[in-house]
């Protein structure tokens, strides 16, 4: 299980009975100024026990990251074996302040690190609502959580949260099917913002019905590590592809298929367009850093190719797409 994770996560050990009591001193300003204490929403972060120890520091890492830009309240939940001591949770509080905004604001956030024995899952829910931030919205986030027990010990906290979050490129490619409601959002599919603005930006400039009439195939390529980024790009340019055919009239729209290549391989990331000859239409290659794009695009009059700088989305920043985006 992850008691390593757990003992590696920062924090002073408390007793669970005095977790709410140094919320309220923290909040009364006996630790800090209540001034920055702006508090926004809460996240809940679901540490599951296949998360290694290295993975898991640099999770909490982002959440503090995002912490630091939007003032919240975090909790973190971390599977272990039951303790010598037979308790069933255990809990750490870290306080953190930041100077956040362009103004470099002070704010500070509380993260609660509880560990909970298999004998703990089915209270976790109560336990945690019983720490939120009051009136605030709740968002949980998963990561390497098994799918089904999103059905299971965790199914009323998804219910009940404005956010849900996992990342297709950690979980398993069936994860999906564990999903139900709409407050879903993959952090995959937020990293690609900058992908997807680009792509749409210079296909703007085409006549769809030109698009259509000339396409035939799409073929979406990337590496193992990029695995969720590929799928999503392929869920968001089928859809985008579905509009411009009903623009034409059309019902059918053009096959899409996703490679994804497996280690020593690194193809980074690639967009293949082809007409019903093979012939390439448009081509888009990023590097696995998805750090720029070389398009090489066929579609209009006269051949373009060019180099795109991408914006990179720090994990900060991509847990903040993904919540309110």
């Amino acid at each position: 299980m992850s008691e390593a994770l757990f003992q590696a996560l920062p924090g002073q050990s408390l007793p669970i009975a005095e977790v709410a009591p140094s919320f309220a001193r923290l909040a009364a300003g006996e630790v800090n100024s209540a001034d920055f204490r702006a508090t926004q929403l809460n996240l809940v972060l679901h540490l599951g026990s296949a998360t290694a120890l290295d993975e898991g520091m640099a999770v909490f890492a982002d959440a503090l990251a995002f912490a630091g830009r939007y003032p919240c309240r975090i909790f973190v939940t971390v599977p272990t074996d039951a303790p010598s001591s037979g308790e069933i949770f255990r809990a750490k509080l870290h306080s953190e302040c930041f100077l956040a905004g362009d103004g470099g604001k002070m704010c500070c956030c509380e993260a609660v690190v509880i560990a909970y024995s298999p004998a703990g899952e089915a209270r976790l829910e109560s336990q945690v609502t019983a720490w939120l931030e009051g009136d605030l919205p709740v968002n949980h986030w998963f990561h390497r959580i098994p799918g089904a027990r999103l059905r299971g010990a965790f199914q009323r906290l998804v219910r009940t949260a404005q956010r849900a979050l996992f990342d297709s490129s950690v979980e398993d490619a069936n994860y999906r099917v564990f999903l139900e409601g709409e407050q879903w959002r993959d952090l995959a599919h937020a990293r690609t913002l900058s992908v997807r603005q680009t792509l749409g930006q210079h296909l703007a400039a085409h006549d769809p019905a030109q698009i259509i009439d000339l396409l035939d195939k799409v073929e979406i390529v990337g590496s193992q590590s990029l695995c969720g980024e590929t799928r999503c790009l392929q869920h968001w340019l089928e859809t985008r592809l579905n509009d411009c055919a009903a623009l034409r009239g059309r019902t059918t729209h053009p096959n899409l298929s996703v490679i994804i290549e497996e280690p020593p391989h690194d193809p980074g990331l690639q967009i293949r367009w082809f007409d019903a000859g093979r012939h390439p239409l448009f081509t888009w290659t990023a590097a696995s850093n998805l750090a720029e794009a070389v398009v090489d695009d066929r579609l209009g009059n006269r051949r373009l190719q060019f180099t795109l700088p991408l914006r990179q989305l720090a994990p900060g920043q991509a847990l903040a797409e993904a919540l309110f985006f």
